[in-house]
């Protein structure tokens, strides 16, 4: 059995990741926001709102008819599950796919989200496609410290959080935009 002071995998990549947040001014508000934008909790709990009223038999009956119309199969709501992050990414991955259909059931029309709404969701889904990406790759089996340190940073520097909280480009993507548009 290892003491209790020796160092795991799990101790190692903690201060991996605490080191590699020093190289961002210790911010961890930086590395949350990469998925947590302004709105989107209150989009999210919108969503996960309008997806279990959706499960409910006379909306759940209708649903069923529109999607198999519109998508040529049967699509049904999915509920959040506050245990497991990537329910949540399933959840607003169908919830984009049958968002027209849910906005035509009745009974869901106090539930639907705005446009605004929608564009946050829009963009945390692609957050979540790139999040989810990451964290499996770095689970892989034989996987080494150092190669979940450059998955970390390239993570960081794809979708830089400036301090409003909203995601950008990293500066170096900027500059080289604006210098392939200047050479027009």
């Amino acid at each position: 059995m290892a003491s209790p002071t020796a160092p795991t995998a799990a101790t190692a990549l903690i201060e991996l990741l605490e080191s590699t947040l020093k190289l961002y001014n210790g911010d961890k508000e930086k590395l949350v926001c990469i998925i947590v934008q302004p709105g989107l909790r209150a989009a999210l709990d919108k969503v996960s709102t309008l997806m279990s009223k959706a499960l409910n038999v006379k909306p759940s009956a209708q649903l069923r008819t529109l999607t198999l119309d519109a998508h040529q199969k049967i699509l049904k709501a999915k509920k959040d599950n506050v245990i497991r992050w990537t329910l949540t990414m399933d959840m607003v991955r169908r919830y984009l796919r049958i968002k027209d259909e849910l906005s035509a059931c009745n009974g869901l029309e106090d539930y639907v989200l705005s446009g605004r709404e929608n564009q946050v969701i829009k963009e945390a889904a692609k957050s979540f496609h790139t999040f989810n990406m990451i964290t499996v790759e770095i689970q892989a089996k034989g996987m080494d410290l150092l190669h979940v340190w450059e998955q970390f940073v390239t993570l960081l520097s794809h979708e830089k959080v400036q301090n409003d909280g909203h995601v950008s480009r990293p500066e170096s993507e900027n500059r080289r935009k604006s210098k392939v548009q200047t050479s027009r």
